[in-house]
């Protein structure tokens, strides 16, 4: 079975804006996402190809040498892409859900701190405030905070 993975946060309809401009300021430049894209894509039933930008950590940093046709805007960070994302609105709320099914990139999501950061960051934004994390057999776990078990 191949690796995959889906990253779920529900965000209220009041924080889509704020949760947006966040992980906006961690995609490459021309990777559109506000919060009408957000909208756009849960109404067709479509989605969105990411490419996250951050500083290097361990993870990264093995990432990027073993990725090397996948380039980053900004010197000294590291892009991982493509990671999808898709949006389904609720009354009150929409579930974004961002997933992959390559390996490398699984792999640096399971991995890397800076990820875990961001998600953590992301996940403040949810209701309730949490990141679900569901793998390739479909077991759901929320992901915790650093030095949480």
């Amino acid at each position: 079975m191949a690796d995959s993975l889906a990253i779920s946060i529900t965000v209220p309809l009041g924080k889509l804006q704020q949760f947006a401009a966040c992980l906006a300021a961690y995609l490459e430049p021309d990777m559109p996402f506000s919060e009408s894209e957000i909208h756009a894509a849960a109404s067709a039933g479509s989605g969105l190809a990411l490419s996250l930008r951050l500083e290097p950590d361990g993870a990264l940093a093995q990432f990027s040498r073993e990725n090397p046709e996948i380039e980053c805007s900004v010197p000294g960070q590291v892009a991982v892409g493509y990671l999808f994302c898709t949006a389904r609105s609720g009354p009150a709320s929409v579930e974004i859900a961002f997933y992959t099914s390559s390996r490398s990139v699984v792999t640096v999501l399971k991995e890397s701190e800076q990820v875990r950061s961001l998600l953590l960051r992301l996940g403040r934004f949810g209701q309730p405030q949490e990141v679900r994390i569901t793998d390739e057999w479909n077991d759901v776990t929320t992901l915790p905070a650093r030095g949480e078990a």
